[in-house]
């Protein structure tokens, strides 16, 4: 009796060990046919092979079986849609509640031409899936393909609301197919803090800046503040497109620089200076070519400092160690006043003060030549802004004397004022 019950006993481990062995094989099997699945770019000629051996490693896994069967079809053909199709039929019989594979025989049905089966497809993954975007992008844009534009727009908008992946895709379709866009963006955007600064960055990448600007200030304060990174994005392709009015607004919402239009922003140097290139509007003061600038408290015209620019046998031509873009009204006329101080400044080609215009890189207005040994004295310029243009350059450069023409002594600036005039 003891011997049966061992014998028993030895065949149920046995059993058991077998059943464990099959269990680990095609679990291990459903596993590696999965990660070949996950690894594979569909399309790439490269991993077809293991496109394909993944459906034989996994044949019940839905992922393999839709993965093989793109595989097999790749062209762009009405007959290879057609037997895309037929074949995602078995990952659909084998996942029927997952929307992707409804949504992937969908898009082939469509491409078969089999409209009314493919709208049914995507309906349904809606069904199963009904807040997931990728699902409404798909349906949204055969909605579009169709001309069955306002149900497109419903989906679409949804897509947007829920993943950031989607938004700016979805404005430039509304921008590209429809009339209107503007009532559709209102209508897709709402109130979404989210939705508004993304359709602020699309504008302003697009260089719709009135538009940027107007999604800009439908946002709350401390959205805005809240928004800050996304902000100086906005403001960076205003900057880059010299949209430079819009530009000055977004950096005052963000305590950023409080520029405003006709306004020279630290005329007077009491500021401490900033990096170069986080400077959008301010001074922009470098040291460079045996040149050193820097502010002076012991020689200051107005306030407690003033600007000095040293010159030590410099070679630069045409670089200028401090310049400013100072924003303006196009069509305007201003006069600029400033106060200048030299000491011991010779060179052929001697310091000069310009107000360029960017559109032809050419000064509106230049100072005379600053040479010489004087103390404080104010200058005078006065120039028209062209139309169209919202800034202009303010720059202490030299005149023009050839590449071997040194500069010595030391010139100081100060306060720097702008004044439109009539």
């Amino acid at each position: 009796m003891a011997r049966t019950n061992n014998f028993l006993e030895k065949t149920a481990i046995v059993c058991g060990l077998v059943v464990l062995s099959f269990a680990v094989v095609f679990g291990v099997r459903a596993q590696l046919g999965n990660v070949i699945a996950e690894g594979v770019v569909p399309g790439s000629p490269e991993t077809e092979s293991l496109a394909l051996s993944g459906e034989s490693i996994s044949p019940s896994d839905p992922k393999t079986t839709w993965l093989a069967a793109v595989t097999r079809n790749q062209g762009f053909d009405q007959d290879s849609a057609r037997i895309l199709s037929d074949e995602l039929l078995l990952a659909l019989r084998l996942a029927p509640n997952d929307f992707r594979w409804w949504v992937e025989r969908g898009r082939a049905l469509e491409k078969a031409r089999r409209f009314d089966e493919a709208e049914a497809h995507l309906v349904k993954a809606i069904s199963l899936a009904p807040n997931y975007s990728a699902s409404r992008w798909q349906i949204g844009n055969f909605y579009l393909r169709s001309g069955q534009r306002e149900k497109s727009i419903e989906h679409f908008a949804i897509a947007a609301q829920g993943d950031a992946q989607y938004r700016e895709e979805v404005f430039a379709i509304i921008d590209d197919f429809f009339e209107r866009p503007s009532e559709h963006f209102t209508r897709i955007v709402g109130k979404d803090p989210d939705m508004l600064v993304t359709l602020a960055k699309y504008h302003a990448a697009r260089g719709n800046f009135r538009e940027s600007l107007s999604a800009w200030n439908r946002l709350s304060a401390s959205d805005k503040r809240r928004m800050e990174v996304f902000g100086l994005v906005i403001v960076q392709a205003m900057h880059d497109k010299r949209a430079y009015l819009a530009a000055a607004n977004i950096l005052r919402d963000l305590g950023k620089e409080n520029v405003r239009a006709g306004q020279i922003a630290d005329g007077g140097f009491e500021e401490n200076f900033r990096n170069y290139r986080d400077v959008f509007f301010g001074w922009k003061i470098s040291s460079r070519d045996r040149v050193d600038a820097r502010t002076d408290g012991r020689n200051a015209r107005e306030g407690k400092r003033s600007l000095r620019l040293s010159y030590d046998g410099t070679l630069q031509e045409f670089v200028s160690n401090a310049l400013q873009i100072v924003t303006v009204r196009s069509e305007r006329r201003y006069r600029l006043t400033f106060w200048v101080r030299g000491e011991g400044i010779r060179s052929a080609g001697p310091p000069r003060v310009d107000v360029i215009d960017f559109t032809d890189s050419r000064p509106l207005v230049s100072s005379e030549p600053i040479k010489g040994t004087f103390d404080w004295v104010e200058q005078s310029l006065e120039f028209s802004v062209p139309k169209g243009v919202e800034g202009v350059l303010l720059a202490v450069n030299r005149e023009g004397c050839g590449p071997e023409c040194p500069i010595y002594g030391s010139l100081w600036l100060d306060g720097f004022k702008l004044q439109e005039i009539d």
